[in-house]
């Protein structure tokens, strides 16, 4: 009986032991028997983005906004003489990670605008699409214990490549008595732009404050060098960024 209880004890000891070593963010599970790395690891969909920037530019403050949820991407940018808002549909928004220590990230997303003009007993709808595609590389690692983290609470995304295509797309349609639409014409301009950087160059650190089996939860808040809404580089004053991934 004594021994029973004995085994029961060291038990109990051993599984504190291990959910306190498991346990990193404030959202991980009280105990994992899977590593932290294989919980890391694989096909994830963002399933929330928020992201904050402000910067300086020719003297002015810039402000960018983009939040990520249930497909639909809202998106402002202000500036002090002028803002630009919408609201569109999320075609991708993926991170692969893996084992290996390498990572790419995209996201697809469209703004559609309809403008309407009648002349007579003709009439036209004007119909506008921009599709954006940002895709990115690169590798990533665990940080160890420091500056109030514990190990492997966060990680690091070193960027080694991005890339960022526009398209264009403006169609015209002609509008039946019947509300019938049937193109006229139609005109699509595609631009592409692309960075490449030395391993170490460009470093996202993360905070991973929830990492649970099929979700990944995390967190990105520094004053840093940032990409404008046109990928161009500059100083930001701030950067919040938080996230959740899920997978299937």
């Amino acid at each position: 009986m004594k021994h029973s209880t004995l085994l029961h004890l060291l038990l109990i000891v051993l599984l504190i032991g291990s959910s306190t070593a498991c346990k990193k963010g404030e959202d991980d599970p009280f105990l994992s028997l899977r590593s932290r790395k294989a919980r890391v690891e694989g096909t994830w969909i963002i399933d929330n983005w928020s992201e904050y920037r402000q910067w300086n530019e020719n003297g002015f403050t810039m402000t960018e906004r983009r939040d990520i949820a249930d497909d639909k991407i809202n998106y402002s940018l202000e500036m002090p003489f002028d803002s630009r808002q919408f609201e569109g549909p999320v075609d991708v928004a993926s991170w692969f990670i893996t084992k290996d220590g390498s990572w790419d990230r995209a996201f697809e997303y469209r703004e559609v605008q309809a403008d309407t003009f009648s002349g007579g007993t003709n009439k036209r709808v004007l119909v506008t699409t921009q599709l954006t595609r940002i895709s990115e590389l690169g590798t990533w690692a665990f940080l160890g214990k420091g500056n109030g983290y514990k190990n492997k609470e966060r990680l690091t995304m070193s960027v080694t490549n991005r890339k960022v295509t526009t398209t264009n797309i403006s169609e015209r349609f002609a509008v039946s008595a019947t509300g019938v639409l049937s193109s006229l014409d139609r005109q699509e301009g595609s631009n592409e732009e692309q960075w490449k950087y030395t391993e170490g160059e460009k470093v996202e650190i993360w905070t991973l404050t929830g990492l649970k089996h099929k979700e990944l939860k995390g967190e990105r808040e520094t004053n840093a060098i940032g990409q404008t809404p046109g990928g161009g580089e500059i100083p930001l004053n701030d950067l919040i960024i938080s996230f959740k991934l899920k997978q299937n």
